[in-house]
């Protein structure tokens, strides 16, 4: 009688610590959902760090830390993923700008220029900063309510293509990219968030897809459809295209 009562004591605390726990997960994906997410038409900057391979973790740390703060404190609404490849030693940084969030005041901002001239000594290449406009965002998966599945969450394999054109077949390549793309990502039945954001100016399709972890990024890059289109997308680009894996460290929403 004794041993139950005392078992009865702790499972008591872990059933109810379970609960707790149940629905602190249920509240930050209610959450994350109401958060600010990026839709069509929203503009978009992304950043290439690479750093020297002896000073990769120290800059990781400084953008991924020090720029979610800046970006929190410049009261813009935001959504930015932080991303990083420790055998290229590179962070990739994509951040989508609510309408009314400015990046021009952004990229001009002093708490960003604080913070750079903290990694200018770390880097073994010059930062690279583009600027796109999302043309789709893609979710193989959503809810009754028409939310996503699954959002974006450290821990995801992501694949970012990125793809030159010339003039006359600059729209071609949108088209393969808006829309064979997203059926060959439906076929797959793997679970992603996907973001396709264009440059006209320089004929530039980018697409950043973010893999759910019950998928293998290896099966995905090695589907044959998948692989027909790169193909065809390649056999169009004026160079050749790149292909960027990376993990998720942090999805951030300033606001």
């Amino acid at each position: 009688m004794n041993l139950h009562k005392n078992s009865g004591r702790l499972v008591l605390p872990f059933f109810a610590l379970l609960v707790l726990s149940l629905f602190s997960a249920c509240k930050k994906d209610k959450e994350s959902v109401n958060s600010y997410l990026p839709e069509e038409g929203h503009l978009v900057i992304t950043f290439t760090h690479r750093f020297n391979i002896a000073d990769y973790e120290e800059g990781k740390r400084i953008v991924v830390e020090d720029f979610s703060a800046a970006i929190k404190n410049s009261g813009q609404t935001r959504r930015t993923y932080f991303m990083s490849n420790p055998d290229s030693a590179e962070v990739y940084v994509v951040s989508f700008f609510q309408p009314g969030s400015s990046p021009t005041e952004w990229l001009n901002s002093d708490e960003r220029d604080a913070v750079l001239q903290r990694l200018y000594p770390l880097y073994r290449e010059p930062l690279v900063v583009e600027e796109y406009t999302t043309e789709l965002v893609h979710n193989t998966h959503l809810l009754a309510d028409n939310t996503p599945e699954h959002l974006p969450e450290p821990g995801d394999k992501v694949v970012v293509y990125n793809g030159f054109y010339t003039q006359g077949t600059y729209d071609i390549a949108v088209g393969i990219v808006t829309n064979d793309f997203t059926e060959v990502i439906e076929n797959s039945g793997f679970k992603q968030r996907s973001y396709f954001m264009l440059n006209p100016d320089l004929f530039e399709v980018l697409s950043l897809g973010f893999i759910h972890p019950s998928a293998n990024i290896d099966d995905w890059l090695q589907n044959s459809e998948h692989l027909m289109l790169a193909d065809s997308l390649g056999n169009l680009a004026i160079e050749p295209l790149t292909v960027g894996r990376y993990t998720l460290d942090l999805a951030h929403n300033s606001q």
